[in-house]
C-alpha cells in the first residue's frame, strides 16, 4: 500500500503551525507525500496542507519537514524520517512508487519502496547509498569506525543497511564528541 507503517499503531501526533496535536489516528501516504487524519467513524479523512506541518510522529518514527530554504543540498523538500539525532543527524527520505500490473486477467497496483539516506554535518546533507559513502563522510575517523564496527560485528549489507547505518552514525557521533 502507499502508506508508511500501515501495519503498526496508527496513533501519533502532529505539529501543525507550531502547535502539537495528539494522540491522533494518522496515516502518511508516502507516494503523495501527504499526512492524513482519520476520524473515529473510520469513514472520514482529512488531508492536511503540508506547508503547515512542522513534524509528526507515527509508528515509532519522527518525521520532520525540510522546506526549500532549509534543505541546502537535498534533492527534495518534504518529510524526512529522523533516524538519529546528535552532533550529526541521520535522515531517511521514504519513497514509494506505484506501478499498474495485470496478473491472471486482473488489474492491480504494486508499490515499490526506495529509501534514501542523508547524513547532516557542518550545515550540509550528504547522500549515503553505500559503505563507500559512509566512510567518505566519516573522513579522518574512518580507521576508528572500522575498529568499532569489527568489535560490534557490524557489516553493511543491503538488507540491513538502515540498522547498521544508524549504529555507525551513533559510533561516529560518540567519537567526535
Amino acid at each position: 500500500d502507499p502508506f508508511f507503517a500501515s501495519y503498526s499503531n496508527p496513533y501519533g501526533w502532529i505539529s501543525y503551525k507550531g502547535i502539537k496535536y495528539g494522540p491522533l489516528s494518522i496515516q502518511y501516504d508516502i507516494t503523495r507525500d501527504e499526512v492524513v487524519i482519520l476520524f473515529p467513524d473510520s469513514i472520514s479523512k482529512v488531508v492536511l496542507h503540508n506547508e503547515f506541518i512542522d513534524s509528526f510522529y507515527l509508528g515509532n518514527h519522527t518525521f520532520i519537514q525540510l522546506r526549500e530554504n532549509q534543505q541546502e543540498n537535498l534533492a527534495n523538500s518534504g518529510f524526512y524520517d529522523v533516524l538519529y539525532s546528535g552532533h550529526v543527524r541521520l535522515l531517511a527520505r521514504r519513497m514509494k512508487t506505484m506501478e499498474d500490473v495485470i496478473r491472471d486477467n486482473s488489474a492491480g497496483k504494486v508499490f515499490y519502496s526506495a529509501d534514501r539516506y542523508y547524513l547532516f554535518k557542518g550545515g550540509l546533507y550528504y547522500l549515503v547509498d553505500n559503505k563507500k559513502d559512509v566512510f567518505r563522510f566519516v573522513g579522518d575517523k574512518k580507521h576508528e569506525i572500522r575498529i568499532e564496527m569489527r568489535k560490534a560485528h557490524l557489516k553493511f549489507h543491503r538488507k540491513d543497511f538502515e540498522s547498521v547505518l544508524i549504529k555507525v552514525t551513533a559510533l561516529y557521533d560518540q567519537i567526535i564528541r
